[in-house]
């Protein structure tokens, strides 16, 4: 809840007196994100916890890093999802990618990852030959080619395709879904 020095990664919070009261007839996602208080001068003011990661620069700018929902810990290695989304998104052939933590006895163990690709021209992306190759093939070639540009903290141990992505009600990924497939 403090100020953090330029350079220090934080959550992004808003304050002033323009902020909302709060989410339309949702009291308890209203409570968790926005709270009351001073701005430096003393003015009382209502502020909002965005769930985004970011910090000040010395000039006072603000850099966004990704959400803090989406950033894990993995044997002790911080790990950003989205990054991992964004490198399988990149591959020729993948139309859509999510990546999960893999959690045992309350800890993240490993990453998952879901794609849903255009098998033929992801083959010739990879650089694989005769014919279309079936999923574990895909899966062994996609953990390679992330091995050429990621981490190997941040390769999803297992890498699953999919025909389509789970959706929520608002249209977006289900990654509780995703979860329970493992």
């Amino acid at each position: 809840g403090a100020r953090l020095p330029a350079g220090e990664t934080g959550e992004i919070v808003i304050c002033g007196d323009t902020v909302a009261k709060g989410y339309y007839a949702n009291p308890e996602k209203t409570a968790a994100c926005f709270f009351e208080t001073t701005l430096a001068d003393g003015t009382p003011a209502r502020g909002y916890r965005t769930g985004d990661l970011g910090h000040l620069d010395g000039r006072g700018v603000l850099h966004c890093e990704g959400r803090l929902d989406s950033l894990v810990k993995v044997n002790g290695f911080r790990i950003e999802l989205a990054e991992v989304e964004g490198t399988l998104e990149g591959m020729e052939g993948i139309e859509q990618a999510a990546v999960v933590p893999r959690e045992a006895r309350g800890r993240v163990t490993s990453l998952s990852a879901f794609v849903v690709v255009d098998r033929g021209e992801l083959a010739r992306g990879l650089g694989l030959a005769g014919g279309v190759p079936g999923d574990f093939e895909l899966s062994r070639a996609l953990k390679a080619a992330l091995g050429r540009t990621l981490p190997s903290y941040m390769v999803p141990r297992r890498i699953r395709v999919i025909d389509e992505m789970p959706l929520t009600a608002n249209e977006k990924i289900d990654r509780r879904a995703l979860a329970s497939r493992g």
